[in-house]
């Protein structure tokens, strides 16, 4: 139902949230 797309939608959201933010965060390591 509405439910479950809304977990999934948050699932999703958190999941590039945290990518991006590895992203960063490799990215400043590798960057000095």
């Amino acid at each position: 139902m509405n439910n479950r797309s809304r977990i999934i939608l948050k699932l999703v959201s958190l999941l590039c949230t945290l990518v991006s933010y590895s992203i960063k965060l490799f990215l400043s390591l590798h960057g000095s």
